[in-house]
C-alpha cells in the first residue's frame, strides 16, 4: 500500500509532538511493508518553493537517522536540500525507509490569514507528487502552512483521506484556542471573537511600509473590521468544506472529539484513538519499577533470575552528593540485554532508605514560553522556596526564545533567582527517556487544553506520574487523585500546593505509578490504522 502522511513541519527542524507522532508511525508503516511518504513545509529558505527529496533511514534506535544526518550526500552549500528522485530503500526487517518531500517556503509569504492554509504553489507541488506516487490512501497529519484545497484534488482521483486531529486549528486560526493579545483561554469560536485575535501584521512578520500605512489607515476608518470579518468568514467556510471531503477523522482524545463534535464534525465521522508511543528507546535499567516491584504498567523488564553482584558494581560507593549509588530504583536486578555495559549507574536517584538527603525531583520538559504555562511554573517555585520547602528541585528542559542575549535575560531574571530551580538547556527527542528515568514528576502546566501529549505516554513508560492543569486532553489522560494530581489552570498557588503535598507524602508516588495505565505502542497504533487504511479503500 502506498500512504502519504501531510504535517506542517518535520524533523529535524521540528521536533514536536505531531511531528514526532508523524516521524515514528511513518516508520512502523513502513516495517509493516508499506511504501510511505511524507509532504512537509520549511519555511525560512532562500530559494522559496524549492523541493528537497530524500529517504529517512529508520535504525530503530530511539531517534532516527533523520534527513540522512545533513551529509554532502544530500545538501548543498547553501544549506538547501539537493532535489533527489523518489525511492524506497528496502534493508531488510529491521531497517525501511521513508521518502520525505520537503517544500522550502519564505515565511515573507505568510502575510495574510489565508495564506497559513491556501497556497497555490503548494497545491501545485503536491499535485505532481500525488501524480507520481498514486497513493492508495492520503493521512494528514496537519495542513498549517500548506494547502486545504490539496484535499480536493486527493477526492477527485477518488482515494480516501483521513485526518488526524492534533490541536485546534480546524476551528482556531491561533491553533489553541489561546487569545492573541493576552493569552487567555477562549470558550470557543465565533466571527466576533476570532476578529478581536485577527491582526493581520501578526501573520506578516516583515511588514513594508506601505503593508504599515494600510493596517492604520484601515483601523482609522473600519475597513479592517469589514476585511477581517470576510476574511474569517471564508476561513470558515472553507474548514467546514474540509470536514465534508474528509472520509475519517481521527482523535487521540475524547476531550478534542467532543470539542470538534460541538464544532460541527458528525459524530459518525470521527473515532476515539490514542497515538501510539516509540518504546525502543526505553528499555534501559529498570527505570519502570522504580519504587514498585511490578511495574506501573506492565513492561516488567527485569530478570527476575539475575544476581545483583553480576552487575560488577559496588552499590556502596557514595556519589559526589552524598547519597548512596541505588541506581537499580530499589530493584537490584537489571536486565542483561538492555544494560549498556558501561558500568556507569544512575547516582542522582539514590531512592534507597540509606539515602543521606531525598529530594523529589521535577521535571518540566517542553518549550519555555508562556502557552506552555512556564510562567506559572516559575511562580510556583518562587512560592515554595518563600514557604522554606527544601527537599524539591526542579529541572527544565526545553527551548527559549530568542537570540542568545534574550535567552541569558532570561535565564539570569527568572530563573537564576530561584534557588530550586535548575535550567538543563535544549535536549533531542531522543533524550527524552535519559531525562524522565532520573526524576519523580513531571509537571505539564499548559494554560491551553492540550490534546493528548505525548509527554504524558513518555512519562508513564518511565513510571513517572504526572501533575497537570486540569483541563483538555492532560485532564483526560492524568485521573486526579489515582495515577497523578491536577491543578487549577494558570494558578501558580494550586500547582505549588500540589508540589508540596508530593514532597511531604513521599510514599503517594508509589500509588500513583501502580495505577499508571497501559500506553498503546507505535507498532499497535500502525496495526490499528492498516486495518482501516484497508477498509476505506476505494
Amino acid at each position: 500500500m502506498k500512504i502519504i502522511y501531510t504535517i506542517h513541519d518535520y524533523w529535524p527542524e521540528h521536533m514536536a509532538g505531531a511531528e514526532n507522532y508523524t516521524h515514528y508511525i511513518a516508520h512502523a508503516m513502513a516495517r509493516l511493508g508499506h511504501d510511505v511518504y511524507i509532504f512537509t513545509v520549511e519555511k525560512n529558505y532562500k530559494d522559496d518553493y524549492s523541493v528537497g527529496r530524500y529517504v529517512e533511514v529508520d535504525d530503530r534506535i530511539g531517534v532516527l537517522d533523520s534527513c540522512l544526518r545533513r551529509n554532502d550526500s544530500v545538501v548543498k552549500d547553501d544549506g538547501q536540500m539537493k532535489d533527489m528522485d523518489f525511492h524506497v530503500e528496502s534493508f531488510g526487517n529491521d531497517k525501511c525507509g521513508v521518502n520525505v518531500v520537503k517544500v522550502h517556503k519564505q515565511n515573507s509569504h505568510k502575510k495574510t490569514l489565508g495564506s497559513t492554509y491556501e497556497d497555490e504553489n503548494i497545491y501545485a507541488i503536491f499535485k505532481g507528487v500525488f501524480d507520481e506516487i498514486k497513493p492508495d490512501v492520503v493521512h494528514v497529519q496537519h495542513l498549517l502552512n500548506l494547502s486545504v484545497n490539496m484535499i480536493d484534488y486527493i477526492k477527485s482521483q477518488n482515494v480516501p483521506v483521513l485526518y488526524t486531529l492534533h490541536d485546534l486549528w480546524l476551528e482556531c486560526f491561533n491553533v489553541n484556542r489561546l487569545t492573541t493579545d493576552k493569552q487567555k483561554l477562549c470558550s470557543g469560536a465565533s466571527i466576533e471573537k476570532c476578529m478581536k485575535c485577527y491582526k493581520p501584521a501578526r501573520f506578516n512578520r516583515n511588514p513594508s511600509l506601505l503593508d504599515k500605512f494600510y493596517l492604520k489607515s484601515s483601523r482609522i476608518t473600519g475597513l479592517d473590521g469589514k476585511k477581517k470579518h470576510k476574511e474569517i468568514q471564508k476561513r470558515n467556510n472553507v474548514m467546514k468544506k474540509l470536514v465534508n471531503d474528509v472520509d475519517l477523522f481521527i482523535s487521540p482524545s475524547n476531550y478534542l472529539r467532543d470539542e470538534f463534535v460541538e464544532w460541527g464534525i458528525p459524530g459518525e465521522k470521527i473515532v476515539y484513538s490514542r497515538n501510539g508511543m516509540n518504546i525502543d528507546d526505553c528499555g534501559r535499567l529498570d527505570s519502570r519499577l522504580r519504587g514498585n516491584d511490578n511495574g506501573g504498567n506492565g513492561m516488567n523488564l527485569v530478570n527476575k533470575n539475575e544476581e545483583n553482584e553480576q552487575l560488577k558494581i559496588d552499590n556502596n560507593v557514595e556519589c559526589d552528593c552524598g547519597r548512596l549509588d541505588s541506581c537499580l530504583r530499589r530493584n537490584d536486578k537489571r536486565d542483561d540485554d538492555k544494560y549498556d555495559g558501561s558500568g556507569k549507574l544512575d547516582s542522582c536517584l539514590c531512592r534507597n532508605d540509606k539515602c543521606i538527603k531525598k529530594d523529589i525531583v521535577f521535571v518540566f520538559t517542553s518549550h519555555l514560553r508562556k502557552l506552555k504555562g512556564i510562567e506559572v511554573l516559575l511562580e510556583a517555585c518562587e512560592i515554595l522556596q518563600n514557604r522554606g520547602i527544601e527537599n524539591v528541585s526542579i529541572e527544565l528542559y526545553g527551548r527559549i526564545d530568542g537570540d542568545d542575549s534574550q535567552k541569558e535575560k532570561f535565564i539570569k531574571e527568572k530563573i537564576e533567582p530561584l534557588k530550586l530551580v535548575k535550567y538543563c538547556g535544549e535536549f533531542e527527542n531522543k533524550e527524552i527517556n535519559n531525562i524522565l528515568c532520573s526524576v519523580d514528576y513531571l509537571i505539564l502546566p499548559s494554560i491551553w487544553p492540550e490534546n493528548a501529549p505525548l509527554v504524558i505516554d513518555e512519562a508513564y513508560l518511565n513510571n513517572v506520574p504526572c501533575i497537570v492543569s486540569n483541563i483538555g486532553g492532560m485532564a483526560e489522560r492524568v485521573d486526579d487523585g489515582v495515577n497523578g494530581l491536577h491543578f487549577e489552570v494558570g494558578s501558580a498557588k494550586d500547582l505549588a500546593d500540589k508540589m508540596e503535598y508530593v514532597a511531604k507524602n513521599i510514599n503517594i508516588r508509589e500509588k500513583f505509578v501502580k495505577n499508571i495505565p497501559k500506553v498503546k505502542t507505535i507498532e499497535e497504533n500502525a496495526i490499528e490504522l492498516e486495518k482501516i487504511y484497508k477498509s476505506m479503500s476505494f
